[in-house]
């Protein structure tokens, strides 16, 4: 038996058909079957955010919308209400100097940032675990200026003179 292609089979639905993005406008190919199933109303998925952010005055995709819309003036007057009440003190699960090790070096990264310059011998472009915060008085405290980024040459380095001063001291 041969095969029989496109129009000469049976049951040939016609092929693709040429549909509009209703974001931008542009042309989109689909089969009749992406048509009935909904599909084919954008060409990408950043059309669609777009699209969608537009008609549902910006409320997150797949977070539902429950009774009143509200307008775009209420979102934004409800984030500047809410602005600045969630951080440091203010915030319920703050622990202030009662914290691990590892919350404080993400908090100092959180405020200082991820360094990538060592402060020592100037590397730069340094990621990841090749830098790191270090702490200059061995107290881990919540005081931004008490930190320094340094690579993990220098970090051991400093380290190492630090604790040979303890030794020398005692």
């Amino acid at each position: 038996m041969k095969n029989i292609h496109s129009n000469k089979n049976p049951n040939w639905k016609g092929g693709r058909i040429e549909k509009r993005c209703i974001q931008c406008e542009k042309v989109i190919l689909l089969y009749p079957y992406q048509i009935k199933i909904g599909e084919g109303k954008y060409c990408s998925r950043s059309c669609r955010g777009k699209y969608r952010a537009l008609r549902d005055h910006k409320i997150p995709i797949g977070k539902g919308i429950k009774g009143i819309i509200p307008s775009l003036e209420t979102i934004e007057k409800m984030s500047e209400s809410h602005k600045g009440k969630t951080v440091g003190k203010q915030n319920g699960n703050w622990k202030g100097n009662k914290v691990s090790y590892k919350e404080l070096h993400s908090w100092v990264a959180r405020w200082l940032g991820k360094p990538d310059i060592c402060e020592f011998c100037g590397k730069f472009g340094l990621t990841g675990k090749n830098i790191n915060w270090a702490n200059k008085s061995r107290e881990y405290k919540r005081d931004l200026s008490d930190w320094l980024r340094l690579c993990i040459y220098c970090h051991r380095q400093y380290d190492r003179n630090f604790k040979s001063k303890l030794v020398y001291a005692s």
